[in-house]
C-alpha cells in the first residue's frame, strides 16, 4: 500500500482519457445515427419527390455537370408513349418527334448545355395527333455553378386542339369583319389601337397592321385627337359616344358618324357608319323645302303649317293678310290654340257658342287627323272661306284658307239662272235637248222625251249622244245595215259646234230639227213637232258620196 501514491496519477489519467474517450465516442455515434436518420429521411423525401414527379403530367431528361449523366424521370414513357421504352438519351427521345421538329430539339439542347441557353419548343408526333412542349432550363448552385440541364416535356394536346379552334373563330370573325363596309376598331385602356378591319384601312389607304404600328386615326392626323378624345369621354361615362365629323376617303369628302363603346375590361370597340348620303339628302330636302316655301309665299291662297307639336311651322304673307295677324306674332312659332285665339280677337272666326269646347275639339280633330278635312268658315263681317286641312308627311296638319264669298254669291246667282231657264225649257212645246262637250245629254225637257218616246230612267243618267239617238231608229225609214252609218252622221251633228236644219218624219209627226253650238261648248238640239203627211228629205253623207234618206211614214 505504500507504493499506491507512486501510480495513482497515472491511474487517474487513463481514468481520464478513458472517459475522454467514451464521452467522444458518444458524441460520434450520435451524430452518426442524426446522419442516418437524416439520409434516410433525405432518402425517403427523394422516394416522395420522385413518386410525385412520376405521377405528374411532365417527364424531364435531366443532364448532371457533376456525374456528367443524363438521368429519365420514371414517368417518361406514360408521358411521350411508345418508342421512348428504352430511351436513354435524347437522340432516342427525339426520335418519336417529326424530323424537323427532332433537329430543332438536338440543337436546342446542345444550345442548353454549352451556354446555358434556355429554350420552348412545340414538338409534333410522327402520328400527327399529338403535339408536345419542350422546355429547357439550367439549374444552378448559389455559387453560380451549373447543377443540371433539365428538358421538361409536357403533352398539349388538348390544350392546342381549344387554342387552334380559338384561332379558326377568331380568323373567320376576322374574315366577318373585314367583310362588312363598315370601319372597325379595338382600343387598349390607354386608347391604343390594338384592331382595325380592312375597311378602316381601306379608308386610310394604307394596310391594316401599319393602321395599328403607326396608330392611325380614322379622323386623320388633323383631327386624331378629336377621335381619341370621343373614346376618353366613352371611358369616363361608362357609354356609347357619338360624333360626326367629315373626312377624306378615296379622295372624297364623306359624312362619318364616330361610334366609341367601352366595355367592360377596359378596352373600347369603335365603329362608323358612313352618313353621306344622309346628308346629301337632308340638303336635297331642305333645297326642296326651301323651294316649296318660296312657291307657297307666292300663292295668293293663304297657307299655314303646323308641326306635330301643333306650333306654326311655316306661313305666307296670304295668310298673315286674311287673318290679319301681326307676322311678328307668327314668326314666333304660336301653337295652334294662341292662333284661334289670335284670330277670335281679330274677329276672323265664325261665332261659336261654347267657343273653348271648340277649341279643344279643334285640337283634338288635328292631332288625331288621318283625312283631310274640309269646312266652310262663315265670318261675322259675312265673308266665307274654304278651309282644307290635310295630315302632312313630315307629321303636323297643313292648311289652306280661300276666299270663297264671291264665287259662293256667283254659283247662288248662276243656280237662280238656271233653275229660271229650266223652268221655261220645261214648259216650251217644242223638244230641246243639249249635248255637253263630252256628248252626254246635260239637259232634257219633257217634250224632247214625249216627242222621241223616251224613257225617264235613260235621260237622268247623262247618256251619250250615241245612245239617245240609238233609241230613235224606229222613227226612222233606214235599214238596220245602213242604219249605222247615218247613226254617226247624226252624232256628229248633234254635238258638232256648227248650225245645221233639217225636216224629218218621226213616226206619224213630222219634226223639224235644228242644231246649234252653245256659247259653252254645248250642243243644243231643238225638234218642232209639224204637220201630218208632209214629205222631205235629209241629204246624209255617206262613204260613196252624198245620198238622200226619208223618214219612215206610218
Amino acid at each position: 500500500m505504500a507504493g499506491l501514491p507512486v501510480y495513482l496519477p497515472g491511474l487517474l489519467f487513463a481514468a481520464i482519457g478513458i472517459a475522454g474517450a467514451a464521452l467522444v465516442a458518444f458524441v460520434y455515434r450520435k451524430r452518426w445515427l442524426e446522419a442516418e436518420a437524416a439520409a434516410e429521411k433525405g432518402t425517403k423525401q427523394a422516394r416522395v419527390l420522385g413518386s410525385v414527379l412520376s405521377s405528374a403530367p411532365f417527364a424531364c431528361l435531366a443532364y448532371h455537370h457533376e456525374t456528367a449523366r443524363l438521368n429519365r424521370s420514371g414517368n417518361l414513357t406514360a408521358v411521350l408513349g411508345a418508342g421512348t421504352e428504352q430511351a436513354t438519351s435524347l437522340e432516342d427521345v427525339s426520335g418519336i418527334f417529326t424530323d424537323q421538329d427532332a433537329q430543332q430539339l438536338i440543337a436546342a439542347e446542345q444550345a442548353l448545355r454549352t451556354t446555358g441557353e434556355s429554350f420552348i419548343l412545340s414538338l409534333r408526333h410522327r402520328d400527327g395527333n399529338r403535339i408536345y412542349e419542350a422546355l429547357g432550363i439550367r439549374t444552378k448552385a448559389d455559387d453560380g455553378q451549373a447543377v443540371a440541364d433539365t428538358i421538361w416535356f409536357r403533352d398539349v394536346s388538348a390544350q392546342q386542339s381549344v387554342l387552334n379552334s380559338a384561332m379558326r373563330e377568331t380568323e373567320d370573325l376576322s374574315t366577318i369583319l373585314d367583310a362588312l363596309q363598315i370601319p372597325i376598331w379595338r382600343r387598349d385602356s390607354d386608347l391604343n389601337l390594338t384592331y382595325c378591319n380592312a375597311a378602316y384601312a381601306a379608308a386610310l389607304d394604307t394596310k391594316a397592321e401599319n393602321a395599328i404600328a403607326e396608330s392611325l386615326e380614322l379622323l386623320g392626323q388633323s383631327q386624331g385627337r378629336i377621335g381619341q378624345a370621343i373614346a376618353q369621354r366613352a371611358k369616363e361615362s361608362g357609354k356609347q359616344e357619338t360624333e360626326s365629323h367629315h373626312i377624306v376617303v378615296g379622295g372624297a369628302r364623306r359624312l362619318y358618324q364616330v361610334n366609341e363603346r367601352p366595355l367592360k375590361d377596359g378596352r373600347l370597340i369603335g365603329y362608323a357608319f358612313d352618313d353621306t348620303t344622309r346628308e346629301d339628302l337632308q340638303v336635297e330636302l331642305t333645297r326642296h323645302i326651301e323651294a316649296q316655301a318660296t312657291v307657297l309665299e307666292n300663292l295668293g291662297t293663304a297657307i299655314a303649317i303646323l308641326g306635330p307639336d301643333m306650333r306654326l311651322k311655316f306661313f305666307n304673307s296670304a295668310y298673315a293678310s286674311l287673318w290679319r295677324i301681326d307676322e311678328a306674332f307668327l314668326n314666333s312659332g304660336p301653337d295652334m290654340s294662341d292662333i284661334l285665339d289670335a284670330a277670335r280677337d281679330e274677329r276672323r272666326m265664325p261665332e261659336y257658342a261654347n267657343y273653348p269646347e271648340f277649341k279643344q275639339q279643334r285640337l283634338r280633330e288635328f292631332r288625331t287627323m288621318i283625312e283631310p278635312m274640309e269646312e266652310l268658315q262663315h265670318l261675322p263681317d259675312g265673308n266665307t272661306l274654304r278651309m282644307v286641312a290635310t295630315p302632312h308627311p313630315f307629321g303636323g296638319v297643313l292648311m289652306t284658307f280661300e276666299d270663297v264669298t264671291d264665287r259662293l254669291t256667283l254659283e247662288r246667282s248662276y243656280n237662280t239662272l238656271i233653275e229660271v231657264q229650266r223652268e221655261t225649257l220645261n214648259n216650251l212645246y217644242e223638244g230641246v235637248a243639249v249635248y255637253g262637250a263630252d256628248g252626254r245629254l246635260k239637259l232634257s225637257n219633257p217634250a224632247f222625251a214625249r216627242i222621241w218616246n223616251l224613257p225617264p230612267e235613260l235621260l237622268s243618267g247623262e247618256p251619250h249622244a250615241r245612245q239617245v239617238i240609238d233609241r230613235m231608229h224606229d222613227f226612222f225609214d233606214i235599214s238596220a245595215e245602213e242604219w249605222p252609218e247615218v247613226l254617226e252622221t247624226m252624232v256628229a251633228q248633234a254635238t258638232e259646234a256648227e248650225s245645221m236644219s233639217g225636216r224629218s218624219r218621226a213616226g206619224r209627226r213630222i219634226d223639224r230639227g235644228l242644231g246649234a253650238g252653245a256659247a259653252s261648248g254645248r250642243g243644243l238640239a231643238l225638234y218642232l213637232p209639224g204637220c201630218h203627211g208632209s214629205r222631205s228629205t235629209w241629204s246624209v253623207p255617206c262613204s260613196n258620196g252624198t245620198r238622200p234618206w226619208r223618214p219612215r211614214i206610218a
